[in-house]
C-alpha cells in the first residue's frame, strides 16, 4: 500500500470573503497566507470599494480626497505606496 492510501490527505480549506474593498482584500491575503483557498465575491465591477472614484449615487469620495492617515500606516505590507506618493497619498 502507498502512503496515500494509508493516510487519507487534508480537507481543503475553502473560503468566501464577501466585498473586495480593503478589509476584503486583507482578509483574503491573511487566508491564502494560512493556506487557504479563497473564494472573493465583489457587486462592483472595480476592487477597491470605498477608496474608489465612482461618480454618480454610487461614489463615495471626491476626486480632490486625500487620507488623514499617513502612507506607512495606510500601505499594506506586500504592496508599499510609491516613495514618490505624497506622505499623506
Amino acid at each position: 500500500a502507498s502512503v496515500d492510501e494509508e493516510q487519507p490527505s487534508a480537507p481543503r480549506k475553502v473560503a468566501a470573503v464577501i466585498g473586495g474593498g480593503v478589509s476584503g482584500l486583507v482578509c483574503s491575503k491573511r487566508l491564502l497566507d494560512e493556506g487557504f483557498e479563497v473564494i472573493g465575491f465583489e457587486r462592483a465591477g472595480q476592487l477597491g470599494g470605498l477608496w474608489v472614484f465612482r461618480e454618480g449615487p454610487e461614489g463615495k469620495t471626491y476626486m480632490s480626497l486625500r487620507a488623514n492617515v499617513h502612507k506607512e500606516r495606510l500601505q499594506m505590507e506586500d504592496f508599499p505606496m510609491p516613495a514618490s506618493w505624497p506622505r499623506y497619498p
